[in-house]
């Protein structure tokens, strides 16, 4: 069945991807909520945050917005670099499920607003692999990921996923690293300099700060059906993130460390998650591993000669999502 659908024409899978998105997320506009505030919004958020916050039925909008562009940004690069071969709406189907499956966060938050700017990084990055102009693009990819920094701050962390990128894309000019440290800090000095202007720059300082390192390993007790959603969740993405890397190994050179990147993406993304205090924001934290469970999942869905196993762990996470959204919310 999902060969079928995979292989079917881009048309139908418009439609299947338009329908899932206005019934997944009707429920929202007929009950708007509020923006989400996180203690790890950055400030950038916040400031629309406050515009929004009294404005909950253009939240949601606004949020819906952002989900078709993530989604379709999603499909846009895999399809650019034709990571499984074929162009498919699938990744971005998928996308709009992961962003789907918590009906407190059928609106505006700090990682949603940041997701298109990620996947716009992650295309630059795919880019980046044999380049004739590297360090313009190096300084555009530290630049905007600044500027997710100030969206959600533990995001700061993912500067290190472009000092690997460059490692194992072997650009080990030193100036690369020192183009990539300094764009990602120019955001900050904009930001800097607002405070100094507005007299707030120890205020901002420190509360920036104190949100960037905060490791916090106690018992924070998640409901039982988002505990039992997120394990699922993890289990079945990381299965089908290890069976599109044995895929990749058939690819070409440009694929596998494209498909590597996507790995250290995870990885960054991992250390974020642990260094800002996992146990605090575990739930709005998993939508920053979507891209690499949405890469694992479409090249499960390509592989030529797949087993009835991994038909069966995809099914599987259709039923702990229709389950988790419509019996245990």
């Amino acid at each position: 069945m999902y060969k079928k659908f995979v292989k079917s024409g881009i048309i139908i899978q418009l439609i299947v991807f338009l329908t899932i998105a206005i019934v997944l997320w009707f429920p929202a506009f007929i009950s708007p909520q509020a923006p989400v505030k996180t203690q790890f919004d950055g400030p950038l958020y916040t400031f629309f945050y406050d515009l929004l916050k009294d404005y909950v039925l253009i939240s949601v909008i606004i949020a819906f917005v952002f989900v078709i562009i993530s989604s379709l940004l999603t499909f846009y690069i895999f399809n650019s670099f034709f990571l499984f071969g074929r162009e498919n709406l699938f990744p971005a189907i998928l996308t709009v499920l992961f962003f789907s499956w918590n009906v407190d966060y059928l609106t505006l938050h700090s990682v949603l607003f940041a997701y298109p700017f990620l996947l716009w990084i992650m295309f630059n990055v795919f880019r980046l692999y044999n380049a004739s102009q590297v360090a313009p693009k190096i300084f555009g990819i530290s630049f905007w990921l600044g500027i997710t920094a100030l969206i959600y701050i533990p995001l700061v962390y993912i500067v290190l996923f472009v000092w690997i990128i460059l490692l194992i894309f072997r650009y080990s000019e030193w100036r690369f690293y020192v183009v990539a440290l300094l764009s990602f800090a120019l955001p900050f000095v904009y930001y800097v300099f607002g405070l100094f202007w507005n007299n707030n720059i120890l205020w901002g300082y420190n509360d920036f700060i104190h949100h960037v390192f905060k490791l916090n390993f106690e018992k924070n007790i998640l409901p039982v059906n988002h505990t039992v959603y997120l394990v699922g969740y993890g289990i079945i993405s990381l299965i089908s993130l290890f069976a599109a890397l044995v895929l990749m190994r058939e690819k070409h050179i440009s694929d596998k460390k494209r498909s590597l990147a996507v790995i250290y993406f995870l990885f960054t993304a991992l250390l974020c998650v642990v260094l800002t205090g996992f146990s605090i924001q575990i739930v709005t934290m998993s939508f920053l591993f979507i891209f690499p469970f949405v890469f694992g999942i479409t090249g499960v869905m390509f592989i030529p000669k797949r087993t009835m196993v991994l038909d069966v762990i995809f099914s599987l996470f259709l039923i702990l999502f229709f389950a988790y959204r419509y019996i245990w919310a």
